[in-house]
């Protein structure tokens, strides 16, 4: 299953067996493992001084995720390094 906001740059999964088809899955996640900025697309203004520069990542120019919509800059691709963390009781 393919995560909504990006494929995850590292996964670790384990699975725990137990007693009468009890078990648990442990299972985590790394997003921008290595930390590498993605710049956003830079500045088309002929007379801005900043004319071929980007000025910002590429998560916070696809919006903020509040009422401006969009999702957060931390799932984004090039957001800041993040990692996931799941656990998953089966019976």
């Amino acid at each position: 299953m393919e995560a909504p906001f990006g494929k995850p740059e590292g996964v670790f999964h384990d699975s725990i067996p137990g007693e009468n088809g009890v078990g648990l899955r442990f299972r985590a996640e790394f997003f921008n493992i290595f930390n590498h900025p993605n710049f956003g697309n830079p500045n088309n203004s002929l007379t801005s001084p900043l004319f071929g520069h980007s000025t910002q990542t590429l998560a916070s120019s696809l919006g903020s995720g509040g009422a401006d919509g969009g999702f957060n800059p931390l799932y984004q691709i090039g957001g800041p390094r993040s990692i996931q963390l799941a656990l998953k009781l089966q019976f």
